[in-house]
């Protein structure tokens, strides 16, 4: 997944908390939550510091954090 950053905000805290998955074996080859639970709560908790650039992704995103 490609990603916009902007503003700055919580970035840091994100870093951290993908650091903390990937420390648990919670990511996947590609940097990805391999859980796909544990990455919602991840783009939820942090959706002013990162959003979804690809059309699809972004829908999906958008949807599940205005319900």
């Amino acid at each position: 997944m490609t990603t916009e950053h902007r503003p700055f905000l919580r970035f840091e805290e994100f870093l951290r908390a993908m650091v903390e998955l990937d420390r648990k074996d919670g990511l996947d080859s590609n940097g990805t939550p391999a859980n796909p639970l544990a990455g919602a709560a991840v783009i939820t908790e942090f959706q002013d510091e990162i959003q979804p650039t690809d059309e699809r992704t972004r829908a999906v995103f958008l949807r599940s954090v205005h319900s």
